[in-house]
């Protein structure tokens, strides 16, 4: 399944939500409140995880605030952040880090494949397990 404006391309399988933001985006609010909508609706408003990858991008004061609720990260058991950036360069993503780390994973990673392969570990952890 997949989902797609002019901020980001969000596709869903498996329990895992692969999002690419577009190149030079600017967000507010409202459209991070659509993103979260449409990440939802896109999981059938079930547990999974997210890579985030792709910008640069721009993001609003209060649309950082928002990014900090728990209503933004609902449904995601954790996130892999693709980033050649270290994590103490940008007060945002320490934010984001330690405020979303009180109740999701997170994990940088420099590579897709190996946030990928994080994320379907937890994935399996986190399957229901049939009774017999």
């Amino acid at each position: 399944m997949k989902f797609e404006n002019k901020y980001i391309v969000m596709e869903f399988m498996d329990g895992l939500v692969i999002a690419r933001y577009k190149p030079r985006v600017f967000i507010d609010t409202e459209i991070a409140k659509e993103i979260v909508q449409a990440r939802n609706e896109l999981t059938n408003h079930t547990p999974h995880c997210v890579l985030v990858e792709g910008g640069p991008i721009e993001i609003s004061s209060d649309a950082r605030k928002y990014a900090l609720t728990k209503e933004s990260s609902s449904n995601i058991i954790a996130w892999a952040i693709i980033s050649k950036m270290s994590l103490f360069k940008s007060v945002f993503l320490k934010l984001l880090y330690f405020t979303q780390g009180k109740w999701n994973h997170i994990r940088f990673f420099d590579t897709r494949e190996e946030g990928i392969e994080w994320l379907n570990e937890l994935i399996e952890e986190n399957r229901p397990t049939k009774k017999k």
